[in-house]
């Protein structure tokens, strides 16, 4: 099965040398073969994001292609308002569909709980404890500490506003511990204990991201990964 990525790259040229021939032909009369060409590109990026529910990446796409067709659309004017409207779309739409990626449900400690009421129940509360923990913060500032005896994963999701989440009263797995990070519109600062190895690959969208890529800190240390992404925003990794 050939990969998500060169199906897209794929399919993006063939777009490309389609719209070159059309072009040449007159398909397109006086219309600009680069703003066609943009239009294309990231209008494949737009659905390849939709697809992999990158909800804010698909918006602002979509708001870029109407950025490059401003004049055909009549919203030269109003260019500002489609971008923000795109990011509050891209935030909603992530804040209601996020949560189906882990299946429904999730085992903390030998214990089957549903997804949405888990995440809930304990974004609610000061302290996070269980082999998986889940905490989502939408607006406002708040902080968040993890306390484990055998921590296997986090997932930590901000949007529009402002989280702090404390590891260093944590004893990771044996096996590495997974942390998935979400920022859309705000700011996460993750504190991580210095005695550890990470492999930070957060990627960023228009947003930051500041702290250690890598860390080795000896074979008998704790493996700690750290993926998601940052629209937007800024996520910052400190060691305590």
């Amino acid at each position: 099965m050939r990969k998500r990525k060169d199906l897209y790259w794929g399919f993006m040229f063939i777009f490309l040398g389609t719209t070159m021939l059309l072009n040449m032909f007159g398909v397109f009369g006086d219309y600009d073969i680069f703003k066609i060409a943009w239009t294309i590109i990231v209008g494949s990026y737009a659905l390849k994001s939709l697809f992999d529910r990158d909800f804010v990446l698909a918006s602002l796409s979509a708001a870029v292609i109407v950025h490059i067709n401003k004049v055909q659309l009549g919203v030269s004017d109003n260019i500002m308002v489609v971008y923000a409207a795109a990011i509050f779309i891209g935030v909603g739409l992530s804040s209601l569909f996020k949560g189906k990626k882990k299946g429904g449900r999730v085992y903390v400690n030998g214990k089957s709980y549903n997804y949405r009421q888990y995440r809930k129940e304990n974004s609610s509360e000061d302290v996070l404890e269980g082999e998986q923990v889940y905490y989502t913060n939408n607006l406002g500032e708040n902080i968040r500490y993890v306390k484990s005896d055998n921590l296997k994963e986090a997932t930590i999701e901000n949007n529009l506003g402002s989280s702090r989440v404390y590891f260093d009263n944590v004893t990771f797995s044996d096996q590495g511990c997974s942390i998935y990070v979400e920022c859309n519109l705000g700011q996460i600062i993750v504190y991580l204990p210095k005695h550890i190895n990470l492999e930070n690959n957060i990627t960023t969208a228009l947003g930051s991201l500041k702290g250690p890529s890598q860390l080795y800190s000896g074979p008998d240390a704790p493996t700690v990964r750290i993926n998601g992404e940052v629209n937007l925003g800024e996520v910052r990794i400190e060691l305590i």
